[in-house]
């Protein structure tokens, strides 16, 4: 699978599919050549799409929380830098933590509930 047939089904657009590949979550088929596509394996698209969600803008503040890489490792967050200038990073956070933290937002005590 290329870059952008791997992108939507990470929710993402091919450039962070390249930094993924840059930084060593995807590997490239062996014997690729200049000015062809390069695949990646279906299978660790899939295995890393289904552990791994790319944070919306919302999650991304959250993320930013833990800004030691130390602290990112420990609660699974993966921050990709994206390899074009002024591109910034992309969040990926582990899926089970995001329903954790949806959860919790969702599960506080209600105002108008009565005594």
């Amino acid at each position: 699978m290329n870059f952008r047939e791997a992108a939507p089904v990470l929710n993402v657009k091919s450039v962070v599919v390249r930094a993924l590949v840059h930084h060593g979550v995807f590997t490239v088929a062996p014997g690729h050549k200049n000015g062809f596509a390069k695949l990646i394996a279906e299978s660790e698209v899939r295995a890393f799409a289904a552990r791994s969600k790319a944070a919306s803008r919302g999650d991304n503040r959250a993320a930013a929380v833990a800004t030691t890489e130390q602290k990112q490792a420990q609660s699974g967050i993966l921050r990709v830098p994206i390899p074009k200038a002024g591109r910034g990073f992309v969040t990926f956070v582990p899926i089970e933590t995001q329903s954790r933290a949806r959860t919790r937002r969702f599960c506080g005590t209600n105002s108008t509930t009565t005594r």
